[in-house]
């Protein structure tokens, strides 16, 4: 009976040592498309920044326009 709760056991233990390891790749690929997404926001924001800024230049020669 010892041999099989032994047995019992160690498949328990092997069951969770996948399953941990399956969480570990999971969270690896999490991890580098959350840095891409990362990269990508950052691209975002600082087109978004030149947008803003253009906008901001074309406004100011249009109230000039309007003044002159």
């Amino acid at each position: 009976r010892d041999g099989k709760d032994t047995m019992s056991w160690m498949t328990d233990v092997l069951h969770a040592l996948k399953k941990i390891i399956l969480i570990e790749e999971k969270i690896s690929v999490m991890t580098e498309d959350i840095v891409k997404l990362t990269d990508k926001m950052v691209d975002i924001d600082r087109r978004l920044l030149k947008l803003e800024t253009k906008l901001e230049v074309y406004e100011g020669m249009a109230k000039r326009r309007e003044i002159s």
